[in-house]
C-alpha cells in the first residue's frame, strides 16, 4: 500500500507517467525480505510475478536496504520470533559448543591451589598425602618447580603390592622425564578432554606454552564436568532472558566424579 501511494505521488509529481503497481510491488518484495530476513527469495518471487527484468534493481536495492535494516532493529525473522518468545532459540545448536567455547586455563586448578610432591618423597609420606587430600593423583616437582611427571594412586597401591616400601616417587612415578603429557592453558576443553580419552586418565598437568617443565595447574575431569555444567547453566539463563552474573567454577579438592571416572 505504501509504495502504491508512493508510486501515485511520483507519477504526479513528475508527470512521467509512473504505474504505481511496480512501486507496490517493489514495496511488498521489502516488507517480505525484512520479515523473512530472505531477500533473495523476497527478489526472485516478486520476479516471478512480473517477468520484468527492468524491475530488478529497485527489487534488489529496496530487499537488500529493508532486510539489513531489519535485522539490526530485531535478531528475530517472522519464523523465529514466536519460538523465542517460547525460549526456544533455534540457532543455539549451530552456534554454541561450549566444549570449544571454554578454556582450560578458566577450568584447571591453578599451582596455587594444588597439593604437589617432589621426587624424594618417601612412599610412607605419600600415603599420608593421598589419604588426607583424596586425590587420586599428584604432580611431581623437583625444587626447581620443573615438572617431573604424575604419580597416582595406582602407582601407590602397585608399589606396596611389590613391598617397595623404601622407595621414593622417583621410583615409582610415570611417565619418563620429558614424555609427560600435558595440556596448554589457551587450549579448549575440546582439545584437552581429547588427550585425557587418548591416554585413559584422569588428569593432566597443564603447562605454560613455550615452556613443558612450568606447571601452571591441573585439569581433572571433575574440573571439566564443573566447567561445562557453569557454562550450560549460564547460556540457559540467557537463552531464556533470565539475568544471572558471570558463575565461576570452583577450585580445588578432586571432584567425586574423579573417583568414578577413572583414576590412572
Amino acid at each position: 500500500m505504501l509504495g502504491g501511494i508512493f508510486g501515485q505521488l511520483a507519477s504526479r509529481a513528475t508527470a512521467r507517467g509512473s504505474v504505481s503497481s511496480a512501486y507496490a510491488l517493489v514495496g511488498m518484495s521489502a516488507v517480505f525480505g525484512a520479515a523473512s530476513r530472505a531477500p533473495i527469495t523476497a527478489v526472485l518471487t516478486l520476479f516471478e510475478m512480473t517477468r520484468d527484468y527492468g524491475a530488478m534493481l529497485p527489487l534488489m536495492l529496496s530487499t537488500v536496504i529493508s532486510a539489513i535494516v531489519a535485522r539490526q532493529l530485531s535478531g528475530d525473522s517472522m519464523y523465529t520470533v514466536k519460538l523465542n518468545r517460547r525460549g526456544i532459540d533455534v540457532y543455539a545448536e549451530r552456534n554454541l559448543n561450549l566444549m570449544r567455547a571454554i578454556l582450560v586455563k578458566e577450568a584447571m586448578t591453578p599451582i596455587e591451589e594444588m597439593t604437589t610432591v617432589s621426587p624424594d618423597t618417601a612412599l610412607t609420606d605419600l600415603a599420608r598425602i593421598f589419604d588426607e587430600t583424596h586425590y587420586h593423583g599428584l604432580a611431581v616437582v623437583d625444587k626447581r618447580g620443573r615438572l617431573q611427571g604424575v604419580v597416582t594412586l595406582s602407582d601407590l597401591e602397585q608399589a606396596q603390592a611389590q613391598e617397595r616400601l623404601t622407595a621414593e616417587v622417583r621410583d615409582i612415578c610415570g611417565p619418563a622425564r620429558g614424555s609427560v603429557p600435558t595440556a596448554f592453558p589457551d587450549e579448549t576443553l575440546e582439545e584437552a578432554l581429547r588427550t585425557l580419552g587418548a591416554l585413559d586418565v584422569g588428569r593432566i598437568p597443564v603447562v605454560a606454552r613455550g615452556n613443558p617443565y612450568r606447571i601452571v595447574g591441573m585439569l581433572r575431569r571433575g574440573d571439566i564436568v564443573r566447567a561445562y555444567s557453569h557454562a550450560y547453566m549460564d547460556e540457559q539463563a540467557r537463552s531464556a532472558h533470565v539475568e544471572s552474573g558471570p558463575t565461576r567454577a570452583p577450585h580445588g579438592g578432586e571432584h567425586p566424579g574423579d573417583q568414578i571416572t577413572g583414576s590412572s
